[in-house]
């Protein structure tokens, strides 16, 4: 049986778009699948937008349509939350509001599940621009190759997502709604949730690829900033590495060991010392 996927689309202020993202839903050549709309506060006409499309929707997608109490705005890890807590299915999928995917995305994408029957999917990313028009990005290009070439060689992606992110959007991404949920959202750094739960999921789980799935990931002036000076940076690191420590290291002078560290070294070698340790463990974890 293939599997059942649950597609997340969450807006905010983007009416611009989400009339394409949902229609690119709609448009999909396997049908057999949900989606479970999440609008954070949105201020502009967003949300008559969504709900147009779903009074002319004569497909048998099933839109469901949510808002946080009183309409507030709470930002995405709570809008992520409401979204997954609504989700019906074992997979879940992710579109943001501002991209879309091609029609044969969902097939394709089922069809890799089944044939590798892995927890953690990325799809091959196509960049376009304001007006939808493909352009090409050199580290969009780079992170497909080598998504690629980790999925074809059995390798482990984590390795990869120790100094950043491979896969650096959100709609290129499935995984088991299970492992999801065992995830914790909690970063301090939103806009980096992405790779905060990548990070999570990479540790345990080998990733596939779907290379016949495309997602049309839109670069534009409104997208949502990232992280731009490396401190920030290094600290997003270490508190996701602080988590996943916390939760696989059971060795007391380990974690005397790194408490020591953190208070009389640079950020830049108590992170390098993580790293190693994590990479271990990671390595025991799927070689087990």
């Amino acid at each position: 049986m293939l599997p059942k996927i649950s597609v997340i689309v969450l807006s905010y202020n983007y009416e611009t778009y989400i009339k394409d993202n949902l229609q690119s839903l709609l448009n999909q050549t396997d049908t057999d699948f949900e989606v479970v709309v999440v609008d954070d506060g949105s201020n502009d006409s967003s949300c008559d937008v969504i709900n147009s499309v779903i009074s002319q929707n004569k497909t048998s997608v099933k839109i469901s349509f949510y808002c946080h109490e009183n309409h507030q705005n709470k930002g995405i890890i709570e809008s992520y939350k409401l979204a997954l807590s609504k989700c019906n299915f074992d997979y879940v999928a992710f579109c943001e509001s501002d991209d879309y995917w091609h029609p044969d995305y969902i097939r394709n994408l089922k069809s890799t599940i089944e044939e590798s029957k892995s927890s953690f999917i990325a799809c091959k990313i196509s960049c376009v621009n304001q007006s939808s028009n493909e352009k090409y990005d050199e580290f969009v290009e780079h992170c497909n190759k080598r998504l690629a070439k980790i999925s074809s060689s059995n390798q482990n992606v984590f390795r990869y997502l120790l100094r950043g992110n491979t896969i650096p959007t959100f709609s290129a991404v499935c995984v088991r709604k299970k492992v999801l949920l065992e995830c914790d959202f909690n970063t301090f750094y939103p806009p980096y949730l992405d790779l905060w739960l990548w990070r999570q999921i990479g540790i345990e789980h080998k990733i596939a690829f779907s290379t016949g799935s495309v997602c049309y990931w839109r670069k534009h002036d409104l997208s949502y900033d990232m992280i731009s000076h490396l401190s920030e940076l290094q600290a997003f690191f270490i508190a996701n590495n602080e988590l996943l420590m916390n939760k696989y290291s059971k060795c007391k002078f380990t974690n005397f060991l790194f408490r020591f560290i953190r208070k009389h070294f640079s950020q830049k070698i108590y992170l390098k010392c993580q790293n190693r340790v994590l990479s271990r463990i990671n390595k025991r974890i799927l070689n087990n």
